[in-house]
């Protein structure tokens, strides 16, 4: 449901169902050609829902229209452990568990498969992606919500 949400660009609610978590001084504008991971900062607590749809606004563009996302699945994982900035973060989960994700994302003309591992976790009786907060130099945050990204088709060639 986040990866739809996020096609739909409906930031808010995405941001509902999602954690993320701040690493270096909160407030801190990381810009696209900085790298972000925990090292460059600790951890300072989770995104706040303003700075998560401005942030998407300006990476997906207003009503999601900087991404195409098709045939998104999701299936359960063997159980992993809490990564440790999660059980320092005063966030207290019932329960986590590891999904893999898949899909399809259609850029300019052309067609990506891709899959993202990911930790959900329950807090309370909401279920809540867990987002890593990290990105590469060169990069948008959102673009680590995917991974394995493969080439299937160059629709401007037909091959």
């Amino acid at each position: 449901r986040f990866y739809t949400l996020l096609d739909q660009g409906k930031y808010g609610e995405a941001w509902d169902i999602a954690m993320e978590p701040v690493w270096g001084s909160p407030g801190n504008v990381y810009r696209y050609q900085d790298s972000v991971f925990p090292e460059t900062g600790a951890f300072s607590g989770w995104l706040d829902r303003e700075s998560f749809i401005r942030r998407e606004k300006d990476e997906l563009g207003a009503g999601g229209y900087g991404i195409r996302l098709n045939n998104v699945t999701a299936v359960s994982l063997d159980q992993v452990e809490a990564p440790v900035f999660l059980t320092g973060s005063g966030i207290s989960f019932e329960g986590m568990t590891a999904v893999r994700v898949t899909g399809h994302m259609l850029g300019a003309c052309t067609i990506f498969g891709w899959k993202k591992d990911l930790l959900v976790i329950r807090v309370g009786t909401a279920y809540k992606v867990l987002l890593e907060g990290i990105k590469q130099e060169r990069q948008f945050f959102y673009q680590s919500w995917f991974s394995d990204i493969t080439k299937i088709k160059d629709l401007r060639n037909g091959g």
